[in-house]
């Protein structure tokens, strides 16, 4: 079995999925959830689009990636993305990059995309 220690995982939106979105978010509190209980996480959890929404005070999974955070796990958000949807005062966790230190994650890391 492949580990994800030397992973990035690439989150493109708030939730997981196609459809409904009350399922798609459902989904994504439930991976988010059981990747924090994992006794081997990824390096590394890009937050891409509107997945930068999943980092603000009034996240449901706050909680999942602060224990995340708490276990080494680099949280990093597209800078473009939370300009563009004005959420430079909400963010409470992880670092805004630029594209240039995202290509050099890229260049670290596998990456697997969601």
């Amino acid at each position: 079995m492949a580990s994800l220690a030397d992973k990035m995982l690439i989150l493109k939106g708030e939730q997981m999925g196609e459809g409904d979105p009350e399922l798609g978010h459902k989904m994504m509190r439930g991976f988010l959830k059981m990747l924090s209980k994992q006794p081997i996480k990824p390096k590394s959890i890009f937050f891409l689009g509107n997945s930068v929404r999943l980092t603000t005070k009034n996240s449901q999974v706050l909680e999942f990636l602060q224990q995340l955070q708490e276990d080494g796990v680099e949280l990093l958000l597209c800078k473009a993305a939370v300009e563009w949807y004005r959420l430079e005062e909400e963010i409470v966790i992880g670092k805004i990059i630029s594209t240039g230190l995202w290509l050099e994650r890229l260049g670290s890391f596998e990456v697997i995309s969601l």
